[in-house]
């Protein structure tokens, strides 16, 4: 996203010795700061969506990361929609039927990060406003879809993490299974 990234300087080639069409149409689109404002956002936003993806369609990986990772994603996202004092009353399990809606913060309240903000120095305030409205539309869907796919055992899950073959070959802390057993209604 910077001056020196390489897909620019090949944007730039392009445009300058082939003519070419769509790069002149890209370098017009660039250097609107409203679709570099975009940019940042999504460049910021996808990357972490990104890495979260990449390790789901991994063949070799534990179940109980990949779930604490998209908790994890979906927390972070949730960090910008709404207010931190609400974010730290929700527990794991209550994850999946959270209705964050009814406490998404106003555009002018949410923080998109050092990037954005630098980015968004000389873009009109109503424009700024409309692109805020259009970023937080988008984590709001991004959150709602990750929300179907969390699964609804959460807390099950976290507490099978005894099975783990980490803890179940650790030599000097033995893992407590009282846990589980009390989600199954068993008595130890």
């Amino acid at each position: 996203m910077n001056e020196k990234t390489p897909t620019k300087i090949d944007k730039l080639s392009a445009k300058e010795s082939e003519r070419c069409y769509t790069a002149q149409q890209l370098d017009e689109m660039f250097a609107d700061k409203r679709n570099y404002l975009y940019m940042v956002f999504l460049q910021k936003n996808l990357h972490e969506l990104i890495t979260v993806n990449t390790a789901f369609e991994s063949n070799n990986v534990n179940a109980l990361k990949l779930m604490e990772d998209l908790i994890n994603l979906f927390k972070n996202y949730l960090a910008i929609l709404i207010p931190p004092i609400r974010l730290g009353k929700i527990l794991n399990q209550e994850s999946m039927s959270f209705c964050f809606n009814d406490y998404v913060m106003s555009e002018d309240f949410l923080n998109f990060g050092y990037t954005f903000n630098e980015a968004s120095v000389g873009v009109d305030e109503t424009e700024q406003t409309n692109i805020k409205e259009r970023c937080k539309v988008f984590l709001i869907k991004l959150c709602k879809q990750i929300q179907c796919i969390l699964p609804a055992n959460i807390d099950i899950l976290q507490k099978n993490n005894f099975s783990s073959p980490e803890n179940a070959t650790a030599q000097v802390r033995r893992p407590d299974i009282t846990s589980l057993a009390s989600t199954f209604n068993i008595n130890i």
